[in-house]
């Protein structure tokens, strides 16, 4: 496989060609104002191509504006034959180490949130696709290490991705290749009953016991708030709900664990709102909100960011956490879901409630030369040690124990996690 020359084509634009029966040329734009002209068929081909809604114009604008910063953009749009292809959006940062900053990629909403990344390329030009993103990267943008994940290891494109960097050994090398975690879906293909019927008997019996004890307790009723003023103020009220739940357990709850998830999580409502993707789904008892399920919506899938509920005894005797989750799901099918995304992490309750558990797969792969060697095993290690020494010793084991001492994830750790 043989690249032609990076020729400039515009301010801060190149575009690149490779050598085959069709055409298949990236070009790549460093800034969201400069992308905006691909917007509209960007969308288009996340709506083809039933892409992850992480991967779309609007998540990946909101995203860079909020932890881009400091960062440099690399937008690749790839296209065969005149048409768009691809979209591989990514970013470049730089790590400290003993031997000089290392030069990273990583795709735009890989740290500081928690996403799958499932990168929008159609499959039979994703090794194209990839092999012209590597080469770019490496030869033009002499980065030290590209890392892509957390991917669905159910993806095709990671087997792509693999294979484009295989291809390019004189150049790269694959230096990790693993499972990364997991992430849960729900699939509701059947329809709503199709679901319940796949429940175990004695699952099917605790929701349908539980359900029935809070309808005869409260008139029990499910909305969805999509824009306008009514979501703003309950959006506040799910955040703050949210955060009394946690503070309950003495934990941090999510706007607080990460960072600027407050300012972030506002500006995806807003903007999202207005692509009609945002859905707050509101559980009231007796015109009561009692639970909020904030999630998003692309094609058929549902995507379930955070979930709040009240707590206590008053409200424990109902299962509410679970009850919620299934009518939830029920007022997503009538929205024409027929999948929900629930998020990275294995969760038994989910699992309990058949939800399906995914693998979660990540590839890093250096330049070939020995200050890249050394940079990208430096940078490995330490992200190594501190998701040891940091998180899972300290921040899940330890941290809890002295409330005092509870502070936000450390943003070192966040850009190191490999």
């Amino acid at each position: 496989m043989t690249l032609s020359a990076v020729v400039p084509v515009k301010d801060a634009i190149r575009t690149v060609s490779i050598g085959s029966a069709e055409t298949v040329r990236a070009e790549t734009f460093t800034s969201f104002e400069q992308a905006r002209e691909i917007e509209p068929e960007w969308d288009a081909l996340a709506a083809e191509l039933n892409g992850s809604l992480y991967m779309t114009f609007g998540w990946c604008e909101v995203w860079w504006r909020h932890y881009g910063a400091r960062r440099e953009l690399r937008v690749v749009a790839v296209r065969s034959g005149g048409e768009l292809v691809g979209v591989l959006p990514l970013f470049l940062d730089q790590l400290a180490t003993p031997l000089g900053r290392a030069r990273v990629a990583k795709l735009v909403g890989s740290d500081f949130t928690l996403a799958v990344m499932e990168p929008l390329v159609t499959p039979d030009v994703a090794p194209d696709a990839f092999a012209l993103t590597f080469e770019q990267l490496f030869a033009q943008d002499r980065v030290d290490m590209v890392h892509l994940g957390p991917c669905s290891a159910t993806a095709p494109h990671v087997v792509s991705a693999a294979r484009a960097a295989a291809s390019t050994l004189d150049a790269a090398q694959i230096v990790r290749d693993r499972e990364s975690g997991s992430h849960t879906v729900f699939n509701m293909s059947d329809g709503f009953e199709g679901y319940l019927k796949a429940l175990s008997s004695h699952q099917r019996s605790n929701y349908r016991r539980k359900l029935k004890k809070l309808n005869n307790a409260f008139t029990v009723e499910l909305d969805v708030v999509e824009s306008g003023p009514a979501l703003e103020r309950e959006f506040a009220a799910f955040v703050e709900m949210h955060q009394a739940q946690w503070k309950a357990v003495d934990k941090l709850g999510h706007f607080d664990d990460w960072p600027r998830a407050r300012d972030y999580s506002w500006d995806l409502v807003r903007t999202l709102a207005a692509s009609d993707r945002v859905r707050l789904v509101r559980m009231l008892a007796d015109d009561r909100v009692v639970a909020y399920y904030w999630c998003f919506a692309l094609g058929g899938t549902y995507y379930w960011r955070l979930s709040a509920r009240l707590y206590g005894q008053e409200w424990d005797q109902f299962a509410l956490g679970r009850v919620g989750v299934v009518k939830m799901m029920e007022l997503a099918n009538t929205d024409g879901a027929t999948e929900i995304e629930a998020g990275i992490g294995s969760y038994g309750y989910k699992e309990n409630l058949n939800a399906e558990t995914h693998p979660l797969r990540s590839i890093t792969v250096r330049r070939n030369g020995l200050l890249p060697r050394l940079r990208t095993l430096f940078t490995l290690g330490y992200g190594d040690f501190l998701d040891l020494a940091y998180y899972r010793v300290w921040y899940i084991r330890l941290a809890p124990r002295a409330k005092l001492l509870q502070r936000p994830l450390w943003r070192s750790w966040i850009r190191r996690r490999f």
